[in-house]
């Protein structure tokens, strides 16, 4: 793997990493416990990561631009699971010709 390629799944991994991280404080408001609450953040970055690397492939089919298909997965990683369902109802609702 080139430099170039290392340097940009870095950078993707950075800000999926930061999307999920700030997607589970913005989302878990509940008092837990510290176990119960690592075991969350792991689990929701998981997620979130996944969601973002599923939303990177789809952008960068239909845009094949890497910064907006970054840009769109960091979302995607902040919205978690959400991004999946999301998803859904856009793909149930387009139009069938």
């Amino acid at each position: 793997m080139n430099n170039e390629k290392l340097t940009f799944w870095a950078w993707f991994v950075f800000v999926a990493f930061i999307g999920a991280i700030l997607g589970y404080f913005t989302k878990n408001k509940e008092p837990v416990s510290k176990v119960e609450r690592l075991k969350g953040l792991a689990i929701g970055v998981t997620t979130s990561m996944f969601a973002a690397y599923v939303m990177f492939q789809i952008a960068f089919f239909y845009f094949q631009n890497e910064n907006v298909s970054v840009a769109i997965a960091g979302v995607a990683a902040w919205m978690g699971a959400d991004a999946f369902l999301t998803l859904e109802k856009i793909i149930t609702n387009t139009p069938k010709k």
